[in-house]
């Protein structure tokens, strides 16, 4: 049996790397820079961490914990919703769910109370000041190159992240825990730092600019102070807490004073002005397009809204909506959730799922609640309020983001629920079965395999894209094989891995292989318009023209606004000798579009239309005046734009013109 100071190096070394290390974990070789990364290093630390306590004789005792109890059911339930159209990622996502059950469950039974409440702050403290430095450096970039203009222009600022919103966003889960330790640690050198991440938090959080961390911060601010007003006015708190309180003000002020030099400095009155107030303008900005991104995510919940459609349905499925009125609309982007995780359970899992997923959430505010009521302890009861700090930010966070999408913030909830129902202290006892602890050691192994598996697939995939850039079609193909695999059939924005080598093979003039493979992508992602337009165009090139036709179509019924569908269905019609539908197709391209094709498309059709009505009628002064203009592609493209402005027909604007 382990001695109990072993045990408490491994509580603490746990605790610093699923809090400090995993949000730095990051690589340069792949799409994802960390998503099955973090998978795999998470699913290896807590199998270690596992199989360590199993080995040193830990008696787990669970009892009727309702956090592990709920969650469980939950967990359970997802494995259910498994038989999705993409069992690759709804593995992934399912394992994902469960590492947090792990994360919840070795709070509960190996770690120690103190441990956390010494502990946990001094990781996220230490985790702020590393990306506080980084963003510094971002900071002074931007500043020395004149791009800084609050809010618009802070999207450089990402430290060690993707985006700013994740700098934000971590930063908030890490702020709570630091106020608590600025609070009750006497340690000089801790304390100090403390006091410099508080600060600085303060200070990102506000400039980064990020709308739903200004109302978690209000939110959390607003009801942790009563909560406390409430602790202290029942009982006295131990001599020198009103003075720390006083400290942690005077941080938290200094931070405001620090960002609003700052907006004064560098922020436009009414950018800012217009930032905030598009929190509650449903007419513009992110706000509409959260929106209708949320309608269309109700009308795909209500298909099956017992059971939901299965794990990784969403950003499959929700496509088949359109993409009118959503950034989406640019053909490019492609949402992978409803930026609102509980559309998002709703509409994968069904009300089943939901209600379950709600019923964990009610039980950790409990959990954290019923802590703060019974706690007689100062210390104890502020580190509570942390706890529901945070957890009301991450409940902030679902409503209008998708923490739960990414690993290292989903895990934020594990340890918030672990951390509220962690025991004084963990018995050691003789090696004994646990048969909960070693089956959840067995299932982290598949989650080792699958982030290892996945991770070298985007490695392969992020240089098929790197050969897909210089149009080197073979080399795409050959990379494309190695990256396929039972893990991984998809890239991160939906696309299917096979419509980049049935798009290579296409390019090769290899068109069998090509119809295979865009054949298998759009059996795995029916609804990706870059997909069908692919399709289309292998089949067509195939002689199958009634089946390219109803690719393009299915194709612009999704997008209205793609143009390059709307060109290719406008080149069957008139390849099939039908001008009046060709012509119709291409209608729906306005005159100033950038697109090199249209010029070519607009002077050959729009000359024939005009030609075959010139005859029709016997209309000798039109034939002349065509005759005349030849492939001028600028008059055709006048003669179409004032068509469209004037919503007439392109006939009478040519009688206009002889007239």
């Amino acid at each position: 049996m382990m001695k109990s100071h072993d045990t408490g190096n491994a509580q603490r070394i746990f605790i610093w790397l699923i809090v400090c290390l995993l949000p730095l974990i990051h690589s340069t070789n792949t799409v994802d820079p960390d998503a099955h990364l973090k998978m795999l290093v998470v699913s290896a630390v807590m199998l270690c961490f596992i199989v360590y306590n199993v080995l040193s004789g830990k008696r787990v005792k669970i009892g009727t914990n309702p956090l592990i109890i709920s969650f469980g059911f939950f967990l359970f339930y997802s494995v259910t919703r498994l038989s999705g159209i993409n069992f690759a990622d709804a593995s992934f996502e399912w394992l994902q769910i469960f590492l947090v059950f792990t994360v919840i469950f070795a709070f509960v039974c190996f770690i120690e109370k103190d441990v956390i409440f010494t502990e946990l702050p001094k990781a996220f403290a230490a985790l702020s000041l590393i990306i506080i430095c980084v963003g510094i450096k971002d900071l002074i970039g931007v500043i020395s190159e004149g791009e800084l203009s609050i809010p618009g222009n802070t999207y450089g600022l990402m430290s060690v992240f993707g985006h700013r919103n994740l700098f934000a966003q971590t930063l908030f889960f890490n702020l709570p825990f630091t106020l608590y330790g600025l609070l009750n640690n006497k340690q000089k050198f801790w304390r100090l730092l403390f006091y410099i991440a508080t600060v600085l938090s303060v200070f990102f959080l506000i400039i980064l600019s990020n709308r739903a961390t200004w109302i978690a911060l209000v939110t959390g601010f607003i009801l942790s102070s009563i909560l406390l007003l409430v602790k202290m006015r029942k009982a006295e708190p131990p001599p020198g807490t009103r003075a720390d309180i006083r400290k942690v003000m005077f941080c938290v002020v200094l931070g405001l004073i620090v960002s609003c030099l700052f907006y004064i400095r560098y922020a436009k009155t009414t950018s800012v002005g217009s930032h905030a107030s598009e929190i509650v303008n449903f007419e513009k900005g992110s706000t509409k397009d959260h929106l209708s991104l949320w309608k269309k995510s109700l009308s795909l919940g209500n298909e099956n809204p017992i059971f939901g459609k299965g794990l990784a349905s969403w950003k499959v499925e929700v496509l088949k909506y359109g993409n009118e009125g959503l950034v989406s609309e640019n053909n490019s982007t492609f949402y992978q959730t409803p930026h609102n995780d509980f559309l998002w359970v709703y509409c994968q899992e069904g009300f089943i799922g939901l209600f379950l997923y709600l019923l964990f959430l009610f039980f950790v505010g409990y959990s954290i609640f019923k802590g703060w009521k019974l706690s007689d302890d100062a210390p104890v009861s502020i580190f509570y309020i942390a706890l529901l700090f945070t957890f009301l930010g991450y409940l902030t966070y679902s409503m209008f983001s998708f923490p739960k999408e990414r690993l290292e913030e989903f895990l934020i909830l594990g340890i918030i629920a672990g951390s509220a129902s962690a025991k004084e202290n963990i018995v050691n006892s003789k090696l004994r079965s646990n048969v909960l602890a070693i089956a959840s050691g067995v299932l982290l192994i598949p989650g080792c395999y699958a982030g290892l598996t996945r991770y070298r697939s985007e490695i392969h995939l992020a240089k098929a894209l790197q050969a897909k850039a210089r149009d080197n079609n073979r080399l795409v193909i050959s990379e494309i094989r190695k990256a396929n695999s039972e893990c991984y059939i998809m890239d991160p924005v939906s696309t299917p891995l096979t419509w980049y080598s049935g798009s290579a093979h296409f390019n090769l003039g290899e068109y069998e292989p090509a119809l295979k493979d865009l054949q298998i992508a759009n059996n795995i992602n029916p609804y990706h318009i870059h997909v069908l337009n692919n399709l289309a165009s292998c089949y067509e090139i195939t002689g199958d023209h009634q089946a390219a036709i109803f690719n393009y179509r299915k194709a612009v019924a999704i997008a209205p606004n793609f143009e390059d569908a709307w060109l290719n269905l406008c080149a069957v019609y008139f390849n099939l000798n039908d001008n009046k539908k060709a012509y119709e197709a291409l209608s729906h391209l306005v005159a100033e579009t950038s697109n090199p094709k249209f010029p070519q498309f607009i002077t050959v059709v729009l000359q024939k239309r005009l030609m075959e009505g010139a005859e029709k009628s016997e209309n000798q002064k039109v034939k002349e005046l065509l005759i005349q203009k030849g492939q001028d592609t600028s008059w055709y493209i006048e003669i179409y734009r004032r068509s469209k402005e004037l919503n007439r027909s392109p006939e009478v604007i040519v009688l206009d013109f002889i007239k």
